[in-house]
């Protein structure tokens, strides 16, 4: 039985294989091919101490 059942999840693993990248498509709006999408900015994060330049340490 056990071959049997792998044959059957491999047959079902192909059928939706198709409707799950639909799936991960379906929110994207339709482009024509050799549009870019323009780069995303995101707004600079704060930096981190130690990518900060040294500051002298007298008071």
């Amino acid at each position: 039985m056990a071959p049997n059942r792998r044959l059957l999840l491999s047959a079902l693993l192909l059928l939706l294989l198709p409707a799950l990248a639909a799936c991960g498509k379906r929110g994207e709006p339709d482009r024509p091919s050799g549009h870019k999408t323009p780069e995303r900015t995101y707004p600079k994060p704060d930096p981190v101490p130690w990518q900060t330049t040294p500051q002298s340490k007298t008071p």
